[in-house]
């Protein structure tokens, strides 16, 4: 009774902290990401991070539906008011800090750590919350149903402990190797834990195979602040596991070594790097480590002096990397309060997504020109080739430096833009937010959709053909954009120019080499709506040659 009372006493104080927290403008740029999802699922997107892709997003829906359910009641009271609803996740959330820290505490004392132990890891774990912690990420509920999971299993009922541990991978996908790392030590007594723990597995594959149609989006790995303490904390992690084997360290104390190393692991392999982000069990690991590995001193002073020295090392980590908003994020916040775009219009811009932080009812898609969270963006900006971007988008709105990044240089009054009527609004480097060379372009040209994908299996060359085409709707807006579907037999030795004809109309775009790997893909163009059924010639250039023209004709 005395451990329950001292892990809800935890528990509170973990949750007040959390709210602290939030509420002084702690923020990351995972924060925005789940944040987004949440707003699109209120308001009837899915979950999606822009309406218009039907791409799965690296995040679960455990906690994204209750949470966008809240909203969607809370937003039908008289007075309320979209600057709620920050503080409305903010508080879930923090309901989940405090729930994660009182299982944490309950959990090690069950595992017969003192109370002064006990205290000690959650001290130290909350010490180290920048290197796991991102406010508005479910990283607390993926620990919650992990230890829940584990605490099934040992009141002897496996299954329920196997469908809680699973129920992890709801919440974010990671949380499925916490699951099997739990379960490599429930196989010491059996498999009956594997009976139930593949069930929420099965309905997240369902739920995606049938949600999803355009594949997967593999969330951007994050990296914060100073990359000295990421590298510290794996190798403080890899220094505590080798001292770990000469401890005594029952069995289930290896389940956060292997959580780590699996999360580890599958970064690796997914993205073929180190990529160095927030780590829960990596943290777990040393925190509760070092108690197993202090204990091997007889001497009770001894004992705390190791442990006061692990945890003022935690502390210079933290203070290294401490608890404050990215320089760039907090100036792109400070740019969302003086920046309006309307709701339910789409905008392409090179900040981060807090560029819309204070737009609380900002809906409309979100297109970041370093190509994160879309998978359409990236393909393009993997071959540099934004002049196709621009005109596939046609964002309502265009928020770009033109000094330095990647549209630096750029004029949307050039030819190939000329047909979208972008019109250049705001050119100022003194406001909140804002550099030297801001420029921000409305479109005022009408777009429709574009339309069925159409074979065209023409070759301009025996190295270059194109294979198909689409238009967008001749009978809506006044700007036909045009894709063009390519494929190379091998990388182009120079620029392909590539010209569009119509009447007496010419768009003209040199490609570098560089916009051609892979090679297979497509480019788009924009012309003026014609005024009659004249065909649009198309061309190609290279090295002083001209090929074609293959006739489209509608």
């Amino acid at each position: 009774m005395k451990d329950r009372v001292l892990s809800y006493l935890v528990g509170m104080g973990a949750f007040a902290l959390s709210l602290w927290i939030g509420l002084h403008d702690y923020a990351r740029l995972e924060d925005f990401y789940f944040y987004r999802l949440v707003l699109n699922l209120a308001q009837g997107h899915g979950i999606i991070y822009n309406p218009d892709e039907a791409i799965l997003p690296t995040t679960g829906p455990l906690l994204v539906i209750p949470t966008s359910l809240i909203l969607r009641i809370i937003a039908q009271l008289d007075r309320f008011s979209p600057a709620f609803i920050p503080y409305i996740t903010l508080a879930l959330l923090a309901i989940g800090y405090g729930l994660a820290a009182a299982l944490l505490y309950y959990g090690l004392r069950r595992h017969q750590f003192t109370h002064l132990e006990g205290a000690f890891v959650i001290t130290a774990w909350l010490f180290s919350w920048p290197t796991w912690a991102s406010w508005n990420a479910p990283t607390p509920y993926t620990l919650i149903f992990i230890l829940l999971g584990l605490l099934y299993w040992e009141h002897d009922r496996p299954r329920i402990g196997g469908l809680l541990a699973g129920m992890a991978l709801l919440v974010q996908p990671e949380g499925a190797l916490g699951a099997i790392a739990l379960g490599s030590y429930t196989l010491t007594k059996g498999w009956r834990y594997w009976h139930t723990v593949w069930i929420p597995i099965a309905l997240w594959g369902l739920w995606t195979a049938f949600s999803y149609p355009d594949g997967i989006m593999l969330q951007q790995p994050l990296t914060t602040g100073d990359m000295l303490p990421n590298l510290l904390w794996i190798g403080l992690g890899a220094g505590m596991v080798w001292l770990m084997r000469g401890a005594d360290v029952p069995d289930w104390g290896w389940i956060w070594p292997l959580w780590t190393a699996l999360e580890i692991g599958s970064r690796i392999f997914i993205t073929q790097q180190l990529v160095l982000v927030q780590s829960l069990p990596l943290v777990l690991t040393v925190c509760i480590g070092v108690v197993w590995v202090s204990r091997r001193l007889s001497n009770p002073l001894g004992q705390w002096g190791s442990r006061g020295v692990a945890l003022a090392l935690i502390a210079a980590f933290t203070i290294l990397n401490p608890l404050q908003t990215e320089a760039n994020l907090a100036e792109d916040i400070r740019l969302s309060q003086t920046l309006y775009i309307p709701r339910s219009h789409s905008l392409l811009h090179d900040r981060s997504v807090g560029i819309v932080a204070e737009m609380i009812d900002f809906d409309g898609a979100l297109y970041s020109l370093d190509g994160a969270y879309s998978p359409l963006v990236s393909d393009y900006v993997e071959r540099e080739d934004y002049t196709s971007l621009i005109i596939a988008l046609a964002p309502d709105y265009i928020y770009f430096n033109s000094v330095e990044g990647p549209l630096a240089g750029y004029s949307l009054r050039d030819s190939q833009f000329k047909a979208l009527r972008y019109r250049k609004e705001l050119d100022v480097e003194l406001d909140p937010g804002q550099r030297e060379g801001d420029q921000l372009w409305i479109r005022y040209g009408a777009i429709s959709d574009f339309g069925p994908t159409r074979t065209a299996e023409f070759a301009f060359s025996p190295d270059m053909r194109l294979v198909s085409y689409a238009l967008t709707d001749l009978h809506q807006g006044d700007v036909l954009r045009i894709r063009l579907d390519w494929e190379l037999k091998a990388l182009p030795e120079a620029p392909i120019t590539i010209t569009l004809t119509q009447s007496a109309e010419s768009i003209v775009v040199e490609y570098p080499v560089s916009n051609w790997e892979p090679l297979k893909i497509s480019t788009t163009h924009a012309l003026s709506l014609p005024t009659d059924e004249t065909s649009i010639a198309v061309t190609v250039g290279y090295r002083g040659g001209e090929f074609g023209p293959y006739h489209i004709r509608d």
